[in-house]
């Protein structure tokens, strides 16, 4: 019986997870896009211009202030060093070159992409997706798992308690 409950306990946090992951997939991550100096894009206070890593499946949203986005359109496009750029075009993405930019990262083959400044061609970098990358647990998420990881221990601990009563018993 004590392989059924560590199956349990494993069912149980493949099924978190993939309830986890729907949710994820549903909730877009955020980046926060500023203009650092000298002129370059900087994501959530990160380096300057770096390469983004997205993950396929996964939705995104680049949300700058009005000011930088009139200044300093951000755009996600096929070309990179050209002014202006040539926008992706794709269902998943909507609002290229504004203030608000969402992105689902399709999980079919694309071109490589970039993002880039639509009035500045050196403010750019690639787009790398990688379907293996692995994000980081989150507060809710490492609560969960610590949960059913107790909720396992602490039933081995009944399992084992009744199983030497009965013995003591028979």
């Amino acid at each position: 019986m004590r392989h059924g409950l560590g199956m349990t306990a494993l069912l149980s946090l493949m099924a978190t997870g993939i309830m986890a992951d729907r949710a994820d997939a549903a909730t877009p991550i955020t980046f926060n896009v500023t203009i650092g100096s000298p002129l370059a894009y900087v994501f959530n206070g990160g380096a300057p211009d770096q390469v983004l890593g997205l993950v396929p499946g996964k939705t995104y949203q680049f949300s700058m202030s009005a000011a930088d986005a009139a200044a300093h359109p951000f755009v996600i496009s096929t070309t990179t060093g050209v002014e202006p750029p040539t926008p992706f075009v794709d269902p998943g993405l909507t609002g290229n070159g504004t203030a608000s930019v969402m992105f689902t990262v399709p999980t079919t083959p694309i071109p490589q992409i970039y993002y880039q400044c639509a009035v500045h061609s050196f403010m750019t970098n690639k787009i790398v997706l990688n379907a293996t990358a692995v994000p980081a647990l989150d507060a809710k998420s490492v609560v969960v798992l610590v949960a059913l990881l107790l909720a396992a221990g602490v039933a081995a601990i009944l399992w084992q308690r009744r199983k030497r009563g009965m013995a003591l018993a028979g």
